[in-house]
């Protein structure tokens, strides 16, 4: 792991994403794999649609789109590991606490080894750490404020669901298939409502709720 300097942070801001023509471009290339219908340009180099999050035009590995944020000195972070330049150089998991990732704190940060795909999801431990608020008339979720969320009558479902009467959130960002008044939160970041299985926020394929008790 290295620390960015401030040439990195200069060529990252001067690279923006750009939505025409129904596609995704990073300094004028087509992104295919990239949603156009809900892409953010995230700044850094950074962006990210509800299925991918991406680095310089790049599909980042072993990232969640729901929990991803954008730090400083091109640092970002999801629920479980810590990124830099859109590569992993921590698990959060594994420090068991919640990082604040300015500069002099992510680079004494150890790097933690990816075992696998299969240990990247586990919401049970990283919704016990982040949990949304009320305050000031307004719902944060990890000190970020939700900007669609109905304080007066958000409730906090846990495993980082959270719902009012008219949306449901996952780790702060809306859910846009998930139908309120029936959602409810299962184990290992599962949850489902009238129509749909979701998990860690996601839609699973070939699920039905009507079976699905997890």
């Amino acid at each position: 792991m290295y620390c960015s300097s401030g040439t990195d942070r200069v060529s990252t801001r001067m690279l923006s994403y750009e939505m025409r023509n129904f596609k995704v471009y990073f300094a004028g290339q087509h992104i295919p794999d990239a949603r156009w219908s809900d892409f953010i340009d995230l700044g850094q180099g950074y962006g990210k649609d509800s299925n991918h999050v991406f680095f310089m035009g790049q599909i980042m590995e072993n990232v969640n789109p729901f929990s991803f944020q954008v730090m400083d000195n091109s640092y970002a972070k999801d629920h479980q590991y810590v990124f830099q330049h859109g590569r992993i150089v921590a698990n959060l998991q594994s420090q068991n606490t919640q990082v604040s990732l300015n500069r002099s704190e992510a680079c004494a940060m150890p790097i933690q080894p990816v075992t696998s795909m299969n240990s990247m999801y586990t919401p049970d431990v990283a919704s016990n750490m982040l949990s949304y608020e009320i305050k000031d008339f307004k719902v944060f979720f990890n000190t970020q404020y939700v900007t669609d969320a109905r304080w007066i009558d958000f409730t906090d479902l846990g495993q980082g669901y959270g719902k009012d009467s008219r949306h449901v959130f996952y780790m702060g960002q809306l859910m846009q298939n998930a139908h309120s008044f029936s959602f409810e939160v299962l184990k290992k970041g599962y949850a489902k409502d009238k129509n749909f299985v979701f998990h860690n926020g996601r839609i699973a394929e070939g699920l039905s709720p009507i079976a699905f008790n997890n």
